[in-house]
């Protein structure tokens, strides 16, 4: 054994840290958050960052549901002239469609959708502006009531 060995150890150890750190941050973001309140679900979409949050978090059919919809470039700057949209489609061919709205706050958008049926909706949100577009899918769960 020489005398590198412990240090060694510890150098791993800390890779270990460092490769765990985005799955334990994101464990204590759920943990910290009340149960039924709002979380942001993030993408990095090349210089596009999308951070999008429901509300309430635990949705049924028949809910109204606010989005709110942040957009920073690369840079973190807020993205504000982007012309958005919001449609979720069912695999039977249902589809539900919201207007996205620009709130007050630089780069934040909102829009509002009523959800007619149980079920995994996929939902997309899609930007254009400034002769770029961007795009983020997510699943929604909606429960029966």
């Amino acid at each position: 054994m020489t005398w590198d060995a412990p240090r060694e150890g510890r150098r791993r150890a800390a890779r270990r840290v460092v490769a765990l750190a985005p799955v334990l941050a994101a464990m204590l973001v759920l943990m910290a958050a009340k149960p039924g309140s709002a979380v942001d679900l993030v993408k990095q979409e090349g210089e596009i960052r999308w951070a999008v949050r429901s509300d309430p978090l635990q949705v049924r059919e028949g809910d109204r549901v606010r989005y709110t919809v942040r957009i920073s470039d690369g840079n973190d700057r807020p993205v504000d002239r982007a012309n958005l949209r919001l449609i979720g489609t069912m695999p039977d061919g249902m589809v539900v469609r919201a207007t996205v709205a620009r709130t007050t706050e630089a780069g934040v958008y909102e829009a509002t959708v009523i959800f007619p049926m149980a079920g995994a909706w996929r939902m997309e949100l899609s930007a254009r502006g400034d002769a770029k577009t961007a795009s983020f899918v997510f699943t929604e769960t909606v429960g029966a009531r």
